[in-house]
């Protein structure tokens, strides 16, 4: 019996996760298929928001076991989720690719070869150069930064004061930074009233280097959203970017200066440092794999990129965006695509489909533009719901969907 191909995606995210569950239906039994991930859990990111600001009681709050089920609120074993008789997953770092030899290095020196690779490792934390920015920082990239904020804004309200002004800053105001500090108004207010610190002496500001906050939106969101956010309590601050980043303060462009006692990062992202290691690969602004109409990329014939790992502009001008969905879609096409190769047969082009915008902003406020529809509230929150309920159904049993999903509304 000849030997099977070897198709190996790096990454558990929303991409590499649907691409493993499509090839599993389809291919297993014509290719050896490898997942490899460097937690061996997928987590659900628009989840982020909530372990760090939900509160708890005090007791609860400072047992280990409490923090335990906040993670499992988002994070969701691979082997859950996939058949590793026919998808093997492989838990460990990759940190070198030979493109040419057709083999992955990991952290730990052992090595595996490939036919086909798909990098689906989504994507890093982008400083921009900003000094000190990644010393004082906090970012909000995985579950672990998630319980820092948290833990940072409960030790503040700890040792703050009566008198003491605590001042948090969120930098950047898209999606992320807009939607974390809406939940995090309300967070903050019932730990000042926990710790009897007076409500009047909490300062959130939102920093945002455009001239809108949402500014990949539609203005209409944006408008919705700068509403949203004074209304509970926050300060926008629009064209003006951080330049430097001291232990207490921030300097801003326009020769502004803010103090801060916690500083919270999500102006910029970037693809995963894994794309520096295919050699001759095109690259954009944020690092992101430039790849054709079928994912690849190039000069490369058996390397593809999806996620937040790839950019793409497959319908004219219009490129790709960092999103779930998308990267969602790029999972299904390209279990299609590499199906289709399995077996000798000619592929046909991706083409990129504009992602619908769902943002919470705090409680049960949620903001949804479809283009031809909008709408914004308790109306969103639902919606928003239901996405998260469909989405796990098409990863877990039912069951095990329902249980995760009742868990995060």
């Amino acid at each position: 019996m000849p030997k099977k191909k070897k198709i190996v995606i790096v990454g558990g995210g929303f991409a590499g996760i649907r691409l493993a569950l499509d090839l599993e239906k389809h291919v297993y039994k014509d290719a050896e298929v490898l997942l490899i991930d460097d937690t061996g859990f997928h987590e659900y990111t628009p989840s982020y928001y909530k372990i760090a600001t939900l509160p708890l009681s005090e007791k609860e709050g400072e047992m280990p076991l409490a923090f335990e089920r906040m993670r499992r609120m988002i994070s969701i074993p691979i082997d859950d989720i996939i058949d590793t008789a026919k998808v093997a997953l492989v838990v460990g770092r990759v940190t070198r690719i030979n493109a040419e030899a057709k083999e992955l290095v990991f952290e730990s020196g052992k090595k595996i070869d490939f036919e086909w690779l798909v990098l689906a490792a989504g994507s890093a934390t982008r400083f921009f150069g900003i000094p000190h920015l990644y010393e004082y920082a906090h970012v909000l990239k995985s579950a672990n930064d998630a319980f820092n904020i948290r833990n940072a804004a409960h030790e503040l309200f700890v040792r703050a004061g009566k008198a003491d002004e605590v001042r948090i800053i969120v930098a950047g105001g898209g999606s992320t930074g807009s939607e974390f500090i809406a939940s995090l108004a309300p967070y903050v207010r019932e730990l000042a009233r926990r710790h009897g610190h007076p409500s009047g002496n909490i300062s959130l500001t939102l920093v945002e280097a455009g001239e809108r906050i949402m500014g990949s939106a539609s203005p209409w969101v944006s408008r919705k959203a700068e509403k949203r956010l004074k209304q509970l309590g926050v300060k926008i601050i629009l064209s003006n970017p951080i330049v430097n980043v001291l232990p207490a303060h921030v300097e801003l462009r326009g020769g502004q200066s803010f103090g801060y006692d916690i500083l919270i990062w999500t102006a910029g992202v970037q693809a995963s440092p894994l794309a520096a290691e295919i050699k001759g690969a095109n690259k954009d602004e944020k690092s992101c794999l430039i790849v054709d109409d079928r994912l690849r990329v190039l000069p490369y014939e058996n390397i593809f990129a999806i996620g937040d790992m790839a950019f793409c502009s497959s319908v004219g001008k219009v490129g790709s965006s960092m999103t779930a969905q998308e990267a969602i879609q790029q999972g299904r096409y390209l279990a299609h695509t590499l199906k289709r190769l399995l077996h000798k047969r000619a592929t046909f082009p991706y083409y990129f489909r504009r992602s619908k915008l769902v943002v919470p902003l705090g409680g049960r406020y949620v903001i949804a533009d479809f283009g031809w529809f909008r709408f914004a509230g308790i109306l969103g929150w639902c919606l928003k719901c239901l996405i998260a309920l469909h989405y796990l159904t098409t990863i877990l049993p039912w069951s095990k969907a329902l249980k995760r999903w009742r868990q995060n509304v």
